[in-house]
């Protein structure tokens, strides 16, 4: 048996037919709308094979809704194959099981763990929630002694904070490290990438990448932002720039995860263009190397191995993950500018990390600025007059 996926639109008014959230863009287990935190539930009840019990141990099914979901986890689980979800599914591609029981030792499951934040956007805080859990010994910051390995063209500093030079120093350190010929990302992740599209391109069920996938990208995100930091932040430490690149890389790496899902209706090609800051350049780059990229349809997180539930420690943790990319998928309503917008707003928003008050102040100048450029953004898009744009901004801020 086969899992049994059906494409919706992202945007659609879908409910979901077992607490009454909004449904998600794939429906899984042979459910007619299901969102993400029962598709969870559902697979975590199923692969458990705990016995469960109804909390009143009553002869109809507990009333719950998306707040009170949790409650009966009896009456959930029989609600759940009431609306059509079926435990033969859940598992059932027999390679997945077998790739997944084979690299137990060498890929540590789950790979993300929540933890607590407290910097500018809640979107880009909950984001930078998801953190590496039991990562690999090479998941480490990016260790550059000379600082002439970085150079720095014009000292843009924060006169220079607007959103063309932003966006414009981003797309030229983004092109020198990921088009470097003798570069991490050319010799360790490029022909992964090839292989993601190759997979996409043949409908894989799951898509498959390398354990060592995630910690290799936040080597190359620590380096971008080494690099694009440097240009914006120059009286700042070699030290200090080291340690806000590797946090805000990882904070990153989440945001554009969670992009991905708001995207994933449009091609591979439409997904690279939308989810960050990416030059003329590089998107010929791709169209060279892969001629039907514009035809090859995107895929969500979910769709890949290592994102396949159970992939966190507890229940709780993936629906955070799951509820944190709709709320992104409500704020960004399809606005491209909007999520490139906060991804420059994350480079500047590290999580945890200890620095001078001066430093401390500086940045915050940067997340203020940045913020107020989301602000207009939001006034961009459609019906969504000052009030309403106060109102969105309310709600993650």
């Amino acid at each position: 048996l086969k899992m049994d996926v059906q494409t919706v639109s992202n945007n659609s008014s879908h409910t979901c037919g077992v607490c009454g959230d909004t449904a998600t863009s794939y429906r899984l287990y042979g459910a007619t709308t299901v969102c993400y935190s029962c598709r969870i539930f559902f697979r975590r009840t199923v692969k458990s094979k705990q016995d469960l019990k109804c909390v009143i141990a009553g002869n109809v099914l507990c009333s719950f809704d998306k707040f009170t979901r949790n409650k009966c986890r009896k009456c959930r689980y029989d609600k759940c194959i009431a609306m059509g979800m079926n435990p033969l599914l859940v598992d059932s591609c027999k390679k997945v099981e077998k790739h997944e029981s084979n690299n137990k030792s060498a890929m540590k499951t789950p790979l993300f763990l929540l933890q607590p934040a407290g910097h500018a956007a809640k979107v880009v805080n909950n984001i930078a929630r998801i953190q590496v859990l039991s990562a690999p010994e090479n998941f480490s910051t990016l260790n550059i002694s000379d600082e002439n390995k970085i150079e720095i063209p014009i000292d843009y500093s924060l006169s220079g904070c607007t959103r063309e030079n932003l966006a414009l120093k981003y797309e030229e350190v983004f092109d020198r490290v990921l088009l470097n010929p003798q570069g991490e990302y050319m010799t360790k992740l490029f022909e992964v990438d090839k292989s993601i599209f190759e997979q996409a391109r043949m409908n894989k069920e799951k898509i498959a990448v390398p354990s060592d996938y995630v910690a290799t990208y936040k080597t190359i995100r620590d380096s971008i932002g080494m690099q694009f930091l440097r240009i914006f932040l120059p009286n700042f430490s070699i030290d200090s720039i080291q340690k806000i690149a590797s946090s805000t890389s990882i904070t990153i790496i989440g945001l554009t995860a969670g992009l991905d899902n708001c995207f994933s209706n449009g091609t591979m090609l439409e997904n690279i263009q939308n989810i960050f800051p990416c030059s003329a350049a590089f998107l010929t780059f791709w169209k060279r190397v892969v001629p039907d990229i514009d035809q090859i349809k995107a895929v969500p997180m979910e769709a890949y191995e290592i994102m396949t539930s159970p992939w966190a420690p507890r229940i709780e943790d993936e629906e955070f993950v799951a509820n944190t990319f709709q709320l992104l998928i409500e704020f960004i309503n399809g606005d491209d500018e909007l999520g490139k917008l906060l991804c420059l707003l994350a480079l500047f928003s590290p999580v945890r990390i200890q620095l001078s008050k001066e430093e401390t102040l500086y940045l915050k100048k940067f997340e203020r600025k940045i913020s107020r450029m989301v602000y207009k953004q939001l006034l961009c898009q459609e019906d969504c007059d000052s009030s309403g744009a106060e109102e969105k901004i309310s709600k993650i801020w």
